[in-house]
């Protein structure tokens, strides 16, 4: 807020998924080669998330992994992957940098994501689904199994598309 040319205080905005099946879907310029960063902050009594990456709308409640291309699950302590434990109440900024392909080779997507937390690297997500002619849209979904009162919050998103 400005008031006579100075700030004097800034409201933070946040997107709060607490219910089952909440979820929000982010679109952007698509692309084979990219990177998507979100600021989130786990509330003390989270229950779980996927942040997942596509290549096509889906409504924010649909829940179908098979026809995510990348999916990064939180479980309800806040674990991503093996090594990492985001702590409940505080902000991390998470980086998900990809390299899809359109056709697998034989057996599986050749693609991958690399995921970072506060510019650290945590995790490596194997593509899981297809990826046309790149990827356009952020999935944010809670996977709380029923009304999750603490939630989690997203502060802002931002995309950067090479090619």
């Amino acid at each position: 807020m400005l008031e006579y040319g100075r700030v004097v205080a800034a409201e933070r905005r946040a997107f709060h998924a607490t219910h089952a099946r909440d979820g929000a879907v982010w679109n952007f310029p698509i692309g084979r080669i990219g990177r998507v960063s979100l600021r989130i902050l786990l509330r003390e009594g989270f229950e779980g998330a996927t942040i997942a990456l596509t290549d096509r709308f889906f409504y924010p409640d649909t829940v179908d992994r098979t026809k995510l291309t990348f999916a990064l699950s939180l479980d309800r302590e806040g674990r991503l992957g093996e090594q990492w434990i985001l702590k409940k109440g505080r902000w991390y900024t998470l980086r998900l940098e990809w390299q899809v392909e359109q056709k697998p080779p034989r057996d599986r997507w050749p693609g991958e994501c690399q995921v970072f937390v506060d510019d650290q690297p945590a995790l490596t997500l194997p593509q899981g689904h297809r990826a046309k002619a790149g990827l356009c849209y952020l999935r944010l979904h809670s996977t709380a199994p029923q009304i999750d009162s603490a939630g989690f919050l997203v502060e802002y998103v931002a995309a950067d598309i090479e090619d």
